[in-house]
């Protein structure tokens, strides 16, 4: 079975951010290269194909879309599983392979808890209410059997785009918030357990380096981490 890790990266233009996705943050640092020697490191490891892309998206479509350059230029059809993994994750030595969670049909992610968290009564958020959480989109996995379904998704994307919904601004905005659009839709999906997209937003930081945790995700303001954490015997590089 033929796998692929990919990664995206070009910088935003702020001005332009702060119009199209307000309260943003905004990192031109050089954090991506960290994240892109290790994630091929990883990608090396476990025997998988790797790329990283720097190129502007057709369209003049936003850089935070980059997860979807496969379908939109077509390639996804050389692998069975394609991954996307954010280029503000790196993984750890002991890291597992997250190919071992790919499911043969639906995304396969990281539902995010918002047990306490009450979605509004609006038909969009019945599904999100349902499972107590909303995916986030920093590492995914498409297998091949969704690739046409995306293909078709993405023609749209840029009429996708200019017309977000207020629920998938709520659920992250651009990438994530389509995302999660269409897993409400299509209710297939594979939950990936949070050691593989161990959000620094969202859980305890000391716990990144326990046992079983293989990829981290340095969400916002904790990327200014990427730069010493990289130098770190427990990051794979």
């Amino acid at each position: 079975m033929k796998n692929l890790i990919y990664q995206y990266f070009n910088s935003p233009d702020k001005d332009r951010v702060r119009k199209d996705r307000p309260g943003v943050y905004v990192n031109a640092g050089n954090y991506h290269e960290y994240s892109k020697q290790s994630i091929s490191a990883y990608a090396k490891k476990h025997g998988v194909s790797y790329k990283f892309m720097d190129h502007k998206l057709p369209d003049d479509i936003p850089l935070f879309y980059g997860i979807f350059l496969p379908f939109l230029e077509g390639w996804c059809w050389d692998y069975d599983n394609i991954c996307f993994i954010d280029s503000d994750i790196m993984a750890t030595v002991d890291s597992g392979n997250v190919f071992d969670y790919a499911g043969k049909q639906g995304l396969t992610l990281h539902k995010m808890d918002a047990s306490k968290q009450r979605f509004d009564s609006k038909r969009a958020f019945q599904f999100f209410n349902e499972i107590k959480g909303f995916f986030n989109s920093g590492v995914v996995i498409f297998p091949r059997s969704e690739y046409e379904n995306f293909i078709h998704f993405t023609s749209t994307l840029k009429h996708r785009d200019l017309h977000r919904t207020s629920v998938e601004n709520s659920l992250g905005g651009f990438d994530q918030g389509l995302l999660n659009t269409w897993i409400a839709n299509h209710r297939r999906y594979n939950e990936l357990p949070k050691q593989y997209n161990y959000h620094m937003g969202r859980y305890q930081k000391p716990e990144r380096w326990n046992k079983g945790v293989s990829l981290i995700h340095y969400h916002r303001h904790n990327k200014p981490l990427m730069e010493t954490e990289f130098n770190d015997e427990r990051i794979l590089k």
